[in-house]
């Protein structure tokens, strides 16, 4: 695949899980945008990483690398990875590079599997104690019964799960499909604002204890482990790939139609762009704006046949013409990443 004028490839496209081509993850920087350059080089990154674009283990460039392709300093470049490194998105091997993390591991207490099996020795050498001692047998088993009682009375007996993202629709849409791979678990995956996982933890915060697991997008996992950190709750977040019906929409466009793009957050547009021109082969470069610039979308409008938004702009449907055909660029998720949590959801 060619990349377009302007833009700098970052990893090679490869395939995914599921068969179908990779887009090439690829940092263009607009030095027109209002946007620190810091900003949109650790968006890009974060939106690559969230969307499956990078894999977990996967090196980056080295700083002066990917300085040199961006012509930005290689300080620019370094603060990105050491902030990213602070998230847990990214860790870096001294001497080897810096590669994508799993972001898909609880933090906050340990797993109850290591805990049971960190108790066995105790509880052996506990009953060891009373026999020696020549505790009756009935004592022993009631004061056996009585602390798996009181163990009880700490463990997560429920399978209630958080999705935590930033919109409505597509956080239940999530949490639905996320349900769904983990449905032989038993598991039932309530979808949580992030400004209503605020309001809980201040007007109710005895709610987060009956939460199995957190799970939430990669670009509000530092946001929300820091929000839980204290409250012996595990944290985790999915990776997402673009959804089976959206694919559908991109690859029905013709070549001869015009394509506008708008983004909800400007450091994740051109990552976007990207990622539509994947599936979306048509002859001219497609027009894209960010929320909240008016003008710029109201004269795309008048240029274009097809409009794909990214989640959390649907308001702007209200100014697309009956002739411009519209939808949502709708993400899902990587079942993969979702599977790989099962071991902190096992009884």
């Amino acid at each position: 695949m060619v990349a377009r004028k302007g833009q700098r490839r970052l990893v090679k496209s490869e395939l995914s899980y599921d068969g179908t081509e990779r887009a090439p993850v690829q940092i263009r920087l607009d030095r027109s945008l209002p946007i620190a350059l810091t900003v949109q080089i650790q968006g890009q990154i974060v939106y690559a990483i969230s969307t499956g674009m990078l894999h977990v283990g996967e090196r980056l460039p080295s700083v002066r690398e990917l300085a040199a392709t961006l012509k930005v300093a290689p300080m620019t470049v370094s603060r990105v990875y050491r902030h990213l490194a602070q998230q847990g998105v990214v860790y870096a091997r001294p001497g080897d590079g810096t590669f994508v993390a799993e972001i898909a591991y609880p933090g906050g207490r340990i797993a109850s599997g290591s805990l049971n099996t960190s108790l066995e020795p105790i509880i052996g050498s506990w009953m060891h104690q009373t026999t020696n001692a020549s505790y009756a047998r009935e004592n022993a088993r009631d004061e056996s019964a009585e602390h798996r009682a009181r163990l009880k009375a700490f463990e997560r007996t429920d399978r209630v799960i958080w999705m935590v993202g930033n919109f409505r629709p597509a956080t239940e849409a999530y949490a639905q499909e996320i349900e769904a791979v983990l449905g032989d678990l038993q598991v039932s995956v309530r979808p949580v604002l992030l400004d209503e996982l605020r309001a809980s933890l201040l007007n109710a915060p005895e709610l987060i204890e009956t939460v199995a697991l957190v799970i939430t997008v990669p670009t509000r996992l530092p946001e929300v482990r820091a929000l839980l950190e204290s409250r012996n709750c595990q944290v985790a977040a999915v990776a997402f790939r673009v959804s089976t019906d959206t694919r559908r929409l991109l690859t029905a466009v013709l070549p001869t139609e015009r394509v506008g793009i708008i983004s909800s957050y400007p450091e994740f547009l051109q990552t976007i762009v990207d990622e539509v021109g994947l599936y979306c082969l048509t002859q001219a470069s497609p027009l894209s704006a960010v929320l909240g610039q008016d003008e710029r979308i109201r004269h795309m409008l008048r240029q274009i046949e097809v409009l794909v938004l990214a989640s959390g702009s649907e308001a702007i449907l209200d100014l697309v013409p009956d002739t411009v055909r519209a939808f949502e660029l709708r993400h899902a998720p990587d079942p993969d990443s979702v599977h790989r949590l099962r071991p902190f959801l096992a009884t």
